[in-house]
């Protein structure tokens, strides 16, 4: 009766504990009232709300989640007032502790934000308040686009659990080795800065600890994976150029270039990018990449350059590599000799790479 009827609200406006637990009471068994609740009670959202989201951290945050809730069962997604609140709670300093509180401990109440890993698995449950407190992404998409299911197929769900853990205590304590690529790309995809400046302490560590003459390739491939992964798509090189300083210092020449050369495989298959990291890794034993693309150029069934190749001989310095093994000069050109279906663009770039080698070499 006391949500129900605009008369009421009067009588409860001395004690707005009485109001805010009746709303979370009745809400919880009435999600179809919704719009006439919130419609009657419309002078406490606008006017009161703020004042007592301050003494009343908890409880407003109860009633926020319950709203939530109802307005997603009800199919309501054009109440004003719950943009109005959110943008009220998120502005209030949390209580000391309190985030912490929410790890393994999120109740159906609060429930009303969920990460969808998988179509066979459960979703995961999360606080939306810490979430949207932490990245402008979710936070839109819960205020604006008034979405309560995110789409997380991409990451494993360690990761998730550790992402969400990690907005709740500032701290992200769960990353490990085998969910820290995807906290990362989490923190980048939903613009978690501090999260993500976290992860490059991390990565930089991890780095400093592996990256010695007992490195394994698997402690190598994952950093190198990382660096790719930041160049690709985050356009950043920061990575590469700690893994650039530590391989080059800590790990044994034969070692580095043995893993680089397992790392870049068939390099017809790599894209671009994965080939310039190889070549900044291998630095002076650059010579091996060439040694690859004359093998590949000397295949029968090889009768042009592709674009991969096309590529790699721009993109190697060949005066480097005559210059530490002469007998590759002649054993490229030969290679490119006998190529049978040279169109006009290849013709071009091999009369390029000969004018750049004249002008080297001959100086």
């Amino acid at each position: 009766a006391v949500v129900s009827t605009q008369s009421t609200g009067a009588v409860v406006r001395s004690d707005h504990h009485l109001l805010v637990e009746a709303l979370i009471a009745y809400l919880e068994e009435h999600n179809d009232m919704i719009v006439q609740t919130v419609k009657n009670c419309e002078w406490f959202f606008k006017n009161t709300y703020k004042d007592f989201m301050k003494k009343n951290f908890e409880l407003s945050r109860r009633l926020l989640c319950v709203i939530c809730a109802a307005r997603v069962k009800a199919g309501s997604n054009d109440l004003e007032f719950i943009l109005l609140a959110i943008d009220r709670l998120f502005s209030l300093e949390l209580p000391l502790g309190y985030g912490r509180l929410q790890v393994g401990n999120i109740d159906s109440v609060q429930a009303c934000l969920h990460f969808k890993v998988d179509d066979e698995e459960p979703m995961i449950a999360v606080n939306p308040i810490l979430l949207c407190i932490n990245s402008p992404v979710i936070k839109s998409l819960v205020t604006d686009q008034h979405q309560n299911i995110l789409e997380a197929d991409d990451f494993s769900r360690a990761a998730v659990e550790c992402f969400a853990e990690a907005c709740y205590t500032g701290k992200p304590e769960t990353v490990t080795v085998d969910n820290f690529q995807d906290v990362f790309k989490m923190s980048h995809a939903f613009k978690v800065d501090w999260l993500k400046k976290k992860c490059e302490l991390f990565f930089s560590n991890y780095v400093d600890t592996k990256f010695n003459q007992s490195c394994n390739y698997d402690d190598f491939v994952f950093a190198v994976d990382l660096a790719l992964f930041q160049m690709e798509k985050l356009k950043e090189g920061s990575f590469l150029s700690l893994i650039i300083s530590a391989a080059s210092s800590n790990i044994l020449p034969s070692t580095r270039t043995k893993y680089i050369q397992q790392y870049l495989g068939d390099f017809e298959t790599q894209s671009t990018c994965k080939i310039d990291i190889c070549i900044a890794l291998i630095r002076s034993d650059v010579c091996l990449i060439l040694e690859s693309l004359i093998q590949h150029l000397q295949n029968p069934e090889v009768k042009c350059l592709n674009e991969k190749s096309r590529y790699l001989l721009n993109k190697l310095d060949l005066s480097v590599c005559f210059r530490k093994k002469p007998e590759l000069r002649k054993v490229l050109f030969s290679a490119l000799r006998n190529l049978t279906e040279v169109d006009r663009e290849d013709f071009r770039l091999i009369l390029e790479l000969c004018e750049r080698l004249s002008e080297t070499l001959g100086s």
